[in-house]
């Protein structure tokens, strides 16, 4: 008796775990939408590659460009740049937290 009833309790939880396993079986991706994910990776990617070599640049720029007025001892130019940088900054600044929050990084890629 006590076989049989463990015999039975045993049946019954391999055909609860058949069916557990039936449900949750995972989709396996097809070779296009890995290829598709894989290319969108990599065009954000170089998206954010372009932008932070432009903003590089620019940085690069305006290290220039103070070195160059300090040395020549312009200070309008240097009020106009500082006046500059208090304006756009913040804009600057608040683009990118938008950018952010709206999820375009390469960083948010579904995975």
């Amino acid at each position: 008796m006590k076989n049989h009833n463990e015999d039975e309790w045993l049946n019954r939880f391999k055909k609860d775990m058949e069916k557990l396993e039936d449900v949750y079986e995972p989709v396996v991706p097809e070779r296009y939408q890995l290829l598709n994910t894989l290319n969108e990776f990599k065009a954000q990617r170089k998206r954010a590659f372009i932008r932070e070599l432009i903003m590089f640049l620019v940085t690069a720029f305006v290290i220039l460009t103070s070195y160059i007025v300090f040395t020549f001892k312009m200070p309008p130019v240097f009020l106009w740049v500082q006046g500059c940088a208090f304006v756009f900054i913040p804009i600057m600044l608040i683009a990118e937290s938008k950018r952010k929050k709206r999820g375009n990084g390469v960083e948010n890629n579904g995975f």
